[in-house]
């Protein structure tokens, strides 16, 4: 809710006058505020895995989408953690531009059939907005056709 309130400053001056003599001038000030909203949740989009979901492949595709209210352009930070508090991280791809950005991990083979966590933060060049979210999904060796 917006506040629609006027609200008054009162800015004096000092003046060099002689005691008793007061010269009076008028001053136009102006204040302006510039406020930026924190891009929306950064959510998972295809072609990502799944939650919970296991796949024999090599590489992993992870997508996520969000918005901001300002247009500002946004970027994500994927990171892929071996626990759902993303506290053990092992793959971090760094702030990426793009509406939407797919960051490709391959994991190495201490990581097959072990559950992996990831998740996407967004930066809308003013102001992060953290993931409230953690998806799961268990990378398996490819299938050898």
């Amino acid at each position: 809710m917006a506040d629609t309130s006027s609200v008054s400053a009162v800015l004096g001056f000092a003046g060099l006058e002689s005691p008793g003599t007061y010269t009076y001038q008028a001053f136009n000030l102006g204040l302006s505020v510039t406020y930026n909203h924190r891009p929306a949740v950064a959510v998972p989009n295809s072609p990502s895995p799944p939650n919970g979901g296991s796949f024999h492949q090599l590489g992993y595709e992870f997508a996520a989408i969000s918005s901001d209210a300002d247009g500002d352009p946004l970027q994500y930070n994927f990171k892929v953690a071996t626990d759902a508090g993303m506290t053990n991280l092992i793959a971090v791809s760094g702030w990426q531009s793009g509406d939407t950005y797919t960051y490709t991990y391959i994991f190495p083979t201490g990581y097959w059939n072990t559950t992996l966590y990831w998740n996407a933060d967004v930066f809308d060049g003013y102001a992060e907005t953290a993931a409230n979210y953690v998806w799961s999904f268990k990378p398996a060796p490819p299938v050898r056709g």
